[in-house]
């Protein structure tokens, strides 16, 4: 009987050789759809479980949203002696209402859409070598265009302060663990957040910030910040694009928002 032949194996993953559970999520070699990065309760759960891991019997409790259930069109009517009825014809059932603050007859608004530049990152520095993993050699710059450049930068601003919590394994740490974090190290092996990152720039394109990463971005860093950025302007209600600010662009003169806390 043949033996195993080992050096056939694959080297361990990254994700294998992680212990924090954020940590084992971005190491993750593909997440697509709505597995791309971790929601805040997540975090949170993971954070805590962390914590207290070498404890037994531990319950996890997480809010996963509502759920919901659709009911198609043709489903039986329940009547209040339980039995079954068939909706009413089309031409008795009441008209639809129009969209709440649309007049009739008008077309509907168009939602507002949020974009980024698919090589945002690409045309802001080199590709790392394969065998160092999948980054950027560069410390990122974001400018945001948008009609509404008040709300952008506000957005944009808020996303800032996030940015200086976002490791290199794009978890956004809590300004206190990463603190605990930093001062409990004992040596330089520490996931890297971002040295630095600037006030808001007014720009002619846009409102605009820039960062410190140490010229080192990891994919999982870059992402993260992107998905908050973007998520920042979702919640503005506004359309925009995020690109890469030209290279050279001149910050001389140029207004300035300072970033709050």
């Amino acid at each position: 009987m043949a033996g195993i032949d080992f050096a056939k194996l694959g080297p361990p993953s990254a994700s294998d050789r992680e212990l924090h559970p954020r940590a084992i999520f971005a190491a993750m070699p593909s997440k697509s759809g709505r597995l791309e990065y971790l929601r805040e309760v997540q975090r949170e759960v993971f954070d805590r479980w962390f914590e207290k891991r070498t404890k037994s019997d531990l319950v996890v409790k997480m809010n996963t949203g509502n759920v919901h259930r659709a009911v198609p069109a043709t489903s039986p009517t329940a009547t209040p002696e339980g039995s079954a009825s068939a909706p009413p014809p089309a031409s008795k059932q009441p008209p639809a209402s129009a969209p709440a603050g649309a007049a009739r007859g008008s077309a509907p608004e168009e939602a507002p859409v949020v974009t980024a530049e698919p090589d945002i990152f690409d045309l802001q520095g080199e590709k790392y070598e394969a065998s160092l993993g999948d980054g950027w050699e560069t410390s990122p710059a974001f400018l945001v265009v948008s009609d509404d450049v008040s709300k952008a930068a506000d957005a944009l601003g808020r996303a800032a302060v996030r940015f200086f919590h976002i490791d290199e394994y794009g978890s956004e740490l809590a300004p206190e663990r990463r603190i605990a974090l930093e001062q409990a190290a004992t040596t330089w092996d520490v996931p890297h957040t971002p040295n630095f990152v600037s006030d808001v720039y007014l720009t002619p394109r846009g409102p605009m910030i820039w960062t410190d990463t140490k010229g080192e971005l990891t994919r999982p860093m870059g992402d993260a910040m992107l998905h908050v950025l973007l998520d920042e302007l979702r919640v503005e209600g506004i359309t925009a694009h995020v690109v890469a600010p030209p290279a050279d662009i001149n910050l001389e003169g140029v207004p300035v928002i300072p970033l709050a806390g």
